[in-house]
């Protein structure tokens, strides 16, 4: 896990991102990678829609999703100058699809897995 630096004394620890090699120096993402991914369990909620989601538009990331593995659900935000837009909400077996910051299709249900369906 990388930290992503946002000044001199303020680091944050995103739960997944994706950021250009050339701004990694050693553990520390330097500029403002292009998506951050928060997981978030009823103990972050609060801090990951609204202290990290405002810090990470501070620092200029482009893209915010918070993923909630217990609804199942994701939250999709992009960066409208100063603060985020939201995009969409999906849950479940609902895909995901989106070309930016790449391509790719989401379907929670698979990346999570499944409930067990049968009864004992």
């Amino acid at each position: 896990a990388y930290d992503v630096r946002m000044s001199n004394d303020t680091e944050l620890r995103p739960d997944l991102q994706v950021a250009w090699e050339v701004d990694i120096e050693g553990e520390v993402v330097l500029d403002a990678p292009e998506l951050v991914v928060e997981v978030v369990d009823p103990r972050t909620t609060i801090n990951d829609l609204n202290n990290k989601k405002a810090a990470y538009a501070r620092m200029g990331v482009p893209h915010y999703w918070v993923l909630d593995p217990t609804r199942p659900s994701l939250l999709a935000y992009e960066l409208d100058g100063n603060t985020y837009r939201h995009v969409t909400r999906v849950c479940a077996e609902e895909p995901f699809e989106t070309e930016d910051p790449f391509p790719v299709r989401i379907v929670l249900a698979d990346l999570l897995g499944r409930p067990n369906s049968h009864s004992s």
